[in-house]
Protein backbone atom coordinates (compact mmCIF):
# COMPACT_ATOMS: atom_id res chain seq x y z
CA UNK A 1 0.00 0.00 0.00
CA UNK A 2 1.30 2.88 -0.99
CA UNK A 3 1.68 6.02 1.76
CA UNK A 4 -1.42 8.02 -0.26
CA UNK A 5 -3.57 5.05 -0.51
CA UNK A 6 -6.15 5.25 1.37
CA UNK A 7 -7.94 2.25 3.72
CA UNK A 8 -11.12 0.64 2.43
CA UNK A 9 -13.72 1.09 4.55
CA UNK A 10 -11.54 3.75 6.65
CA UNK A 11 -13.04 6.41 8.69
CA UNK A 12 -12.75 9.88 7.17
CA UNK A 13 -10.62 10.88 9.66
CA UNK A 14 -8.18 8.26 8.97
CA UNK A 15 -8.59 9.01 5.34
CA UNK A 16 -7.34 13.12 6.16
CA UNK A 17 -4.69 12.24 8.15
CA UNK A 18 -3.17 9.92 5.64
CA UNK A 19 -3.34 12.89 3.21
CA UNK A 20 -2.03 15.93 5.13
CA UNK A 21 1.09 17.96 3.40
CA UNK A 22 3.13 20.69 4.51
CA UNK A 23 2.74 22.35 8.07
CA UNK A 24 -0.29 19.87 9.10
CA UNK A 25 1.65 16.80 8.43
CA UNK A 26 4.49 17.86 10.39
CA UNK A 27 1.45 18.91 13.28
CA UNK A 28 0.26 15.36 12.52
CA UNK A 29 3.58 14.41 13.54
CA UNK A 30 4.23 15.80 15.91
CA UNK A 31 0.67 14.78 18.13
CA UNK A 32 1.87 11.44 17.05
CA UNK A 33 4.69 12.03 18.68
CA UNK A 34 3.44 13.58 21.61
CA UNK A 35 1.01 10.23 21.44
CA UNK A 36 4.04 7.95 21.91
CA UNK A 37 6.21 10.54 24.70
CA UNK A 38 2.39 10.27 26.91
CA UNK A 39 2.71 6.13 26.43
CA UNK A 40 5.98 6.74 28.23
CA UNK A 41 5.63 8.29 31.20
CA UNK A 42 2.82 5.57 32.36
CA UNK A 43 5.87 3.15 33.23
CA UNK A 44 7.05 0.86 35.70
CA UNK A 45 10.84 1.23 36.84
CA UNK A 46 12.41 -2.28 37.21
CA UNK A 47 15.90 -2.63 36.26
CA UNK A 48 17.44 -1.47 33.50
CA UNK A 49 14.55 -1.07 31.20
CA UNK A 50 11.15 -0.03 32.58
CA UNK A 51 7.67 -1.29 31.54
CA UNK A 52 6.33 1.21 29.57
CA UNK A 53 2.84 1.89 27.32
CA UNK A 54 4.91 3.94 24.74
CA UNK A 55 5.03 0.82 22.47
CA UNK A 56 1.41 0.14 22.73
CA UNK A 57 1.21 4.05 21.24
CA UNK A 58 3.63 3.23 18.53
CA UNK A 59 1.71 0.63 17.83
CA UNK A 60 -1.38 2.75 17.43
CA UNK A 61 0.62 5.69 15.31
CA UNK A 62 2.23 2.88 12.95
CA UNK A 63 -0.84 1.33 12.45
CA UNK A 64 -3.07 5.09 11.63
CA UNK A 65 -0.35 6.81 9.68
CA UNK A 66 1.11 3.86 7.68
CA UNK A 67 4.70 2.91 7.02
CA UNK A 68 6.01 6.33 6.41
CA UNK A 69 4.48 8.38 8.29
CA UNK A 70 4.61 6.21 11.29
CA UNK A 71 8.01 5.87 11.20
CA UNK A 72 8.50 9.61 10.72
CA UNK A 73 6.44 10.15 13.86
CA UNK A 74 8.94 7.80 16.06
CA UNK A 75 12.14 9.11 14.47
CA UNK A 76 10.67 12.45 15.60
CA UNK A 77 9.90 11.30 19.02
CA UNK A 78 13.83 9.53 19.81
CA UNK A 79 14.83 12.65 17.91
CA UNK A 80 13.60 14.84 20.29
CA UNK A 81 14.49 12.72 23.10
CA UNK A 82 18.44 13.12 21.72
CA UNK A 83 18.21 16.64 21.15
CA UNK A 84 17.38 17.10 25.26
CA UNK A 85 13.75 16.82 25.24
CA UNK A 86 12.12 14.90 28.31
CA UNK A 87 10.31 12.85 26.09
CA UNK A 88 11.52 8.97 27.45
CA UNK A 89 10.19 7.09 30.33
CA UNK A 90 10.37 8.73 33.54
CA UNK A 91 10.59 12.45 31.81
CA UNK A 92 14.56 11.46 30.85
CA UNK A 93 16.12 12.89 28.06
CA UNK A 94 19.36 11.04 26.15
CA UNK A 95 20.80 14.19 24.69
CA UNK A 96 23.74 13.60 22.13
CA UNK A 97 26.05 11.31 23.10
CA UNK A 98 24.10 9.80 26.17
CA UNK A 99 22.15 8.01 23.76
CA UNK A 100 24.71 6.05 22.97
CA UNK A 101 25.63 5.22 26.27
CA UNK A 102 21.92 4.62 27.63
CA UNK A 103 21.28 0.83 28.11
CA UNK A 104 17.82 1.24 26.69
CA UNK A 105 19.13 2.93 23.59
CA UNK A 106 18.51 -0.27 21.54
CA UNK A 107 14.82 -0.50 21.98
CA UNK A 108 14.51 2.94 20.77
CA UNK A 109 16.50 3.18 17.88
CA UNK A 110 14.27 0.12 16.43
CA UNK A 111 10.81 1.95 16.64
CA UNK A 112 10.71 3.66 13.47
CA UNK A 113 11.08 0.19 11.81
CA UNK A 114 8.55 -1.16 14.29
CA UNK A 115 5.81 2.17 13.63
CA UNK A 116 6.61 0.79 9.83
CA UNK A 117 5.71 -3.18 10.68
CA UNK A 118 3.00 -1.25 12.12
CA UNK A 119 1.43 0.55 9.45
CA UNK A 120 1.69 -2.41 6.91
CA UNK A 121 -0.45 -4.08 9.03
CA UNK A 122 -3.21 -5.63 6.84
CA UNK A 123 -6.51 -5.00 8.26
CA UNK A 124 -7.80 -8.13 9.86
CA UNK A 125 -7.76 -8.81 13.59
CA UNK A 126 -5.23 -11.80 13.86
CA UNK A 127 -3.16 -10.59 10.84
CA UNK A 128 -3.22 -6.85 12.66
CA UNK A 129 -2.15 -8.32 15.94
CA UNK A 130 0.43 -10.63 14.42
CA UNK A 131 1.84 -7.95 12.82
CA UNK A 132 2.07 -5.82 15.87
CA UNK A 133 3.42 -8.89 17.61
CA UNK A 134 6.55 -8.64 14.41
CA UNK A 135 6.62 -4.93 15.37
CA UNK A 136 7.36 -5.74 19.45
CA UNK A 137 9.83 -8.63 18.17
CA UNK A 138 11.96 -5.88 16.28
CA UNK A 139 11.84 -3.89 18.99
CA UNK A 140 13.14 -6.72 21.68
CA UNK A 141 15.45 -7.88 19.70
CA UNK A 142 17.19 -4.77 18.49
CA UNK A 143 17.12 -3.89 22.56
CA UNK A 144 18.75 -7.28 23.19
CA UNK A 145 21.52 -6.78 20.84
CA UNK A 146 22.57 -3.28 22.19
CA UNK A 147 21.75 -4.23 26.22
CA UNK A 148 23.48 -7.30 26.00
CA UNK A 149 26.86 -4.61 24.87
CA UNK A 150 26.08 -3.61 28.55
CA UNK A 151 25.28 -6.78 30.67
CA UNK A 152 26.27 -9.87 28.48
CA UNK A 153 23.26 -12.06 26.66
CA UNK A 154 22.07 -13.72 29.82
CA UNK A 155 21.17 -10.68 32.05
CA UNK A 156 19.88 -9.00 28.59
CA UNK A 157 17.78 -11.84 28.00
CA UNK A 158 16.92 -11.91 31.62
CA UNK A 159 16.32 -8.43 32.32
CA UNK A 160 15.44 -6.69 28.53
CA UNK A 161 13.71 -9.59 26.77
CA UNK A 162 11.82 -12.11 29.05
CA UNK A 163 9.89 -9.80 31.30
CA UNK A 164 8.68 -8.34 28.20
CA UNK A 165 7.14 -10.74 26.45
CA UNK A 166 3.74 -11.45 27.80
CA UNK A 167 3.03 -7.28 27.53
CA UNK A 168 4.30 -7.35 23.57
CA UNK A 169 1.70 -9.81 23.15
CA UNK A 170 -1.31 -8.03 25.63
CA UNK A 171 -0.17 -4.48 23.92
CA UNK A 172 -0.27 -5.95 20.45
CA UNK A 173 -3.79 -7.27 20.26
CA UNK A 174 -4.71 -4.33 22.33
CA UNK A 175 -3.56 -1.72 19.88
CA UNK A 176 -4.74 -3.88 17.32
CA UNK A 177 -8.33 -3.40 18.87
CA UNK A 178 -7.70 0.15 19.01
CA UNK A 179 -6.50 0.64 15.20
CA UNK A 180 -9.72 -1.66 13.87
CA UNK A 181 -11.82 1.10 16.03
CA UNK A 182 -9.90 3.66 14.54
CA UNK A 183 -10.10 2.51 10.75
CA UNK A 184 -13.42 1.67 10.70
CA UNK A 185 -14.22 -2.04 10.95
CA UNK A 186 -12.30 -5.43 10.47
CA UNK A 187 -12.58 -5.87 6.97
CA UNK A 188 -9.59 -7.54 5.11
CA UNK A 189 -7.65 -5.11 2.91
Amino acid sequence: MDMNDQPKGARPWVNKLRSLRGASLLAALALAALLITAGAQAHIERGPVPMTLQTLALLVVGGCLGPARGAAAAALYVAWGILGAPVFADGKALPGMEFLDSKTSGYLAAFPVAAAIAGLAPRHPFALASAFMAAHAVILAVGFLWLARFLGAGAAWEHGVAPFLLGAAAKSIFAGAIVISLRGGRSVS
